[in-house]
Formats: C-alpha cells, sequence, structure tokens
C-alpha cells in the first residue's frame, strides 16, 4: 500500500519540478529578450518629433466667461479652484501635449531616440494633467448646475482621448438626462478605440448606463 503512494509522490515531484524549470526557463527568456529590445532602443539616434500626435487647445474658450452667463459666471468664479484651473490650463495651452500613456520607455526610445525620452517624458505628463484638469472644472460645474458647460469640458477631454472613467460616466449621465441614446452610444464607440487598460470597464460602465436608459 505505500509503494503506490511513494510512487505518486516521486511522479508527483517530477511534474512539480518540470512546471518550475519551464517557469525559469521561460522568465529567463523574457528578461533576455527585454534586455536586448532595452540596449537596442538606447542606441537609438534622436529622431524627429514632427509625427507626434500633439493636442492643442484654446483656455480662453473653455473660461468661464466665454461658457457661463454672467450670474453663473460670477458663482463660478468665486471659488478658488476655478482660479488654479484656469491658471494651469493658460499654462498648458503654451505647451505641447501629446498622449504617451501606454507606450513603454523602451518603445519611445526605441522609436524616437534615447535623446527624446525626457522631453516626450514632458508631453506625456502635460497630457495627463490636461485631462486631469478638465475632469476636475467640469466636475465642478456639474455641481455648480451647469450642465451645458460640464458636457463642453468633457467632450473636449474625450475629443483628447482621455481614459479617466469620471468624464465618460458624467458625460453619459448628461446625455441620459438630455433624452439623448445615440450620444452614449457615441461614448461608447470612443472608448472602444482607447489603448488603455481601462477601456473594458470604461465600455461596461457606459453600456449599463445606455441599457438603464432603454
Amino acid at each position: 500500500m505505500k509503494f503506490p503512494f511513494f510512487a505518486s509522490f516521486i511522479i508527483l515531484c517530477l511534474v512539480v519540478h518540470r512546471a518550475i524549470s519551464r517557469n525559469t526557463k521561460i522568465t529567463k527568456n523574457s528578461e533576455e529578450a527585454f534586455w536586448q529590445k532595452e540596449n537596442e532602443a538606447n542606441e537609438t539616434r534622436r529622431k524627429s518629433l514632427d509625427t507626434l500626435n500633439y493636442i492643442s487647445f484654446s483656455a480662453s474658450a473653455l473660461s468661464p466667461g466665454q461658457l457661463l452667463d454672467a450670474v453663473s459666471r460670477d458663482i463660478v468664479i468665486a471659488n478658488p479652484q476655478v482660479g488654479l484651473i484656469m491658471d494651469k490650463l493658460n499654462l498648458l495651452e503654451k505647451s505641447k501635449l501629446v498622449n504617451l500613456n501606454y507606450i513603454t520607455n523602451t518603445e519611445l526610445k526605441a522609436t524616437y531616440g534615447v535623446a527624446n525620452l525626457a522631453l516626450l517624458t514632458e508631453y506625456d505628463q502635460n497630457y495627463t494633467d490636461f485631462i486631469t484638469v478638465l475632469q476636475e472644472y467640469a466636475s465642478i460645474l456639474a455641481q455648480n448646475g451647469l450642465i451645458i458647460p460640464a458636457l463642453t469640458i468633457l467632450e473636449t477631454a474625450i475629443s483628447a482621448g482621455t481614459d479617466i472613467s469620471a468624464s465618460y460616466s458624467l458625460a453619459a449621465s448628461i446625455y441620459k438626462e438630455q433624452g439623448q441614446p445615440e450620444k452614449i452610444r457615441e461614448l461608447i464607440t470612443r472608448a472602444e478605440a482607447l489603448n488603455s487598460p481601462r477601456k473594458s470597464a470604461i465600455v461596461r460602465m457606459l453600456n449599463t448606463i445606455g441599457q438603464d436608459n432603454g
């Protein structure tokens, strides 16, 4: 009775050992491939950045003075956060913005050259600041009942390829209240085109809002 058990135990150990060895080999090969790509990328010379998909916008067109009537403008301007938001937008308008959030540093170096990495990182951070500030701005406007101006801000962010879930959620909720289910379908289409790990969650959320809308 003991021998079959012992034999089974030996076989199990061999199977486990083989699996560990196989995984170790795969990991080693993956690491070697990564470092090979990294070394090649570090040798890539500087290339032109003219082909990047730069994002431009007008800060003045997004200002309370342009979006709101006199009464609403006074209410919003009284919020100190709005002043900070406009300061950031005015600064970002003069900067270069590029959405590179989901391109690895190795890929950036291999495509544009290692000497451009710091500059590309700056452009990407500018983009992240931009979509973050727009979400904050839209949220403040919506909280003050300024739905249409909030939607203008959200549509600007969505057109720029934001993957901030709250921006899609708020925009979809406004479209739902306005009885515009076709606009929610457009949001879904845009979300499906995102190159972001958040894409699936955003699409599911929008589909849920669309279904609730009937």
